[in-house]
């Protein structure tokens, strides 16, 4: 904790003793307040969550380099019976960038998530993005990675490094390639390095996509993927296959263990058959060696209300069920919603009777004014372990947005 404090401090002083011109200022976000009760398996909870959003722009010039400070972090605790990690303050972004300085560049300082075609992170370091115009980029970073169990702390370099890079070229309009590096390192250990190449194009309505990548740590082919839609009018149709290695830590016990590639494929058509109303249809599959897992469906759609049928069966167990979403307006500042799923299935084929698991929600959002959103929303959750489950939840959040101008 006394870490990250102090990179706030750090931030906060630098912003206070930058030598630009500071002519003007915007400050926007939003604060929200959750409150969560709900019963666990011997106990109850009543859990607080207090959350803040925010992006600076504490400098600009007018040749459009600016220097901004953002960050999101979560504060939760538990009123009734706390969990091992309670209280606990998660910080998910608290960066500062720095844009035109040099030309055609960003530099992002801080804690931050970074993402290449080949993985991702969340990270305390630094990121550089080189643009040129728009044919080409470059996003190359480093830094170390943030444990989910011990949030508060900044970890070592040597221990839990973290490098990358993204390269993205466009030789016309109508294409894009990119190249991907990542590197990990987790107990001082290499437990992550992969390398990759994709490859999007357009074809009119349609558009095609395709990746690579290699384990480098292993010295195998990790993942290929290849996915295309097409949009001719009124249709929407997709269709993806992915072939990949599980992700298992290099340096970890698990990756002497035999493991099988994930195998799926996947077609989606959606059509527009009347004004905002729409009908779709999915089909999913999990190819093994052994036995392979389909996943159906079917429904209707509007910006209101949808519906779907939804049907699996194979190794991943048989279940047959209904999902449905309602949203209504009932004026400018108040809506009420409801969903539910509701589901039968059976895990194994020696089980005689399929057990229910059902899901359900309904609220209501009222949106006074002044930036605020206030949230009910009551709970009902029931399936083989849990036979009656119901919470509730309450949240307030408030937009807001200070600027300023010098003269």
């Amino acid at each position: 904790m006394k870490k990250i404090l102090s990179v706030f401090s750090t931030i906060l002083i630098i912003l206070l003793i930058f030598p630009f011109p500071a002519d003007s200022y915007e400050l926007t976000g939003r604060i929200s307040s959750d409150l969560y009760a709900y019963q666990g398996s011997n106990d109850d909870h009543i859990r607080p969550y207090l959350r803040f959003r925010a992006n600076m722009l504490a400098w600009r010039a007018e040749d459009g380099r600016s220097l901004r400070f953002h960050t999101s972090l979560r504060w939760t605790s538990d009123f009734a019976d706390k969990l091992t990690s309670d209280p606990e303050l998660f910080v998910y972004d608290a960066y500062a960038h720095l844009s035109g300085l040099p030309t055609w560049t960003d530099v992002y300082v801080g804690r931050q998530f970074v993402y290449t075609g080949v993985g991702s992170a969340l990270m305390d370091g630094g990121r550089l993005h080189f643009r040129r115009a728009k044919n080409l980029s470059l996003n190359v970073f480093g830094g170390s990675s943030v444990s989910s169990e011990d949030p508060d702390k900044v970890r070592s370099l040597d221990d839990d490094l973290v490098l990358g890079g993204h390269f993205i070229a466009r030789p016309d309009r109508a294409t894009k390639l990119g190249l991907s590096w990542m590197l990990r390192r987790r107990d001082g250990d290499q437990s992550f390095h992969r390398v990759g190449i994709d490859v999007d194009r357009l074809f009119g309505p349609a558009e095609i996509y395709g990746r690579v990548s290699y384990n480098a740590a292993d010295l195998r082919l990790a993942e290929i993927l290849t996915r295309a839609v097409y949009r001719p009018g009124a249709w929407y149709v997709s269709g993806e296959y992915g072939w990949r290695e599980p992700f298992v830590a290099s340096n970890s016990i698990f990756a002497l263990i035999d493991f099988k590639e994930y195998r799926i494929g996947r077609v989606e058509a959606r059509r527009r058959v009347w004004r905002q109303l729409s009908v779709l249809a999915n089909v999913q599959a999990d190819l093994s060696s052994d036995e392979d897992a389909w996943r159906t469906g079917i429904g209707v759609s509007t910006p209101l209300v949808s519906v779907s049928w939804i049907h699996q069966t194979g190794y991943a167990g048989d279940n047959d069920g209904v999902s449905g979403h309602v949203n209504v307006r009932l004026n400018d500042r108040l809506d009420c919603y409801a969903s539910a799923n509701l589901f039968r299935y059976r895990v194994q084929q020696e089980q005689v009777e399929r057990s229910d698991a059902y899901a359900s929600t309904a609220g209501l959002r009222w949106r006074p004014g002044w930036g605020v959103t206030i949230v009910t929303e009551g709970q009902y959750l029931r399936n083989a372990v849990l036979k009656d489950d119901s919470r509730f939840l309450l949240r307030i959040s408030k937009d807001f947005s200070i600027s300023s101008k010098n003269g």
